[in-house]
């Protein structure tokens, strides 16, 4: 696992929708598999998570988009990974957004 996780913004949009972005960096080691689809991970324990959208912004930078309609009752503990097939290719991005 190489990319890191080196930027993030929360966007509030209304009442019970944030924007979330994520940009990771490829490893200077281990770059991103050029032959192989790249796809974000994303999950949350409460809300729900929708409109994902994964950009290569450059050969060893990717950002990834997506609402959480939230449930205002209960704070909701957010992750997002990248993968190719079954494998891990960076951190774990993770937030509690109350």
């Amino acid at each position: 696992v190489g990319g890191r996780v080196v930027k993030s913004s929360v966007v509030p949009r209304d009442g019970r929708t944030v924007e979330f972005t994520i940009r990771w960096q490829a490893g200077p080691k281990t770059p991103w598999p050029a032959d192989k689809s790249i796809e974000p991970v994303v999950s949350t324990n409460v809300g729900a998570i929708r409109d994902v959208q994964a950009d290569a912004v450059a050969a060893d930078v990717r950002t990834v988009r997506f609402l959480l309609a939230r449930d205002e009752a209960r704070p909701a503990e957010l992750r997002c990974f990248l993968r190719s097939g079954s494998d891990a290719l960076s951190e774990t991005w993770s937030y509690l957004c109350s």
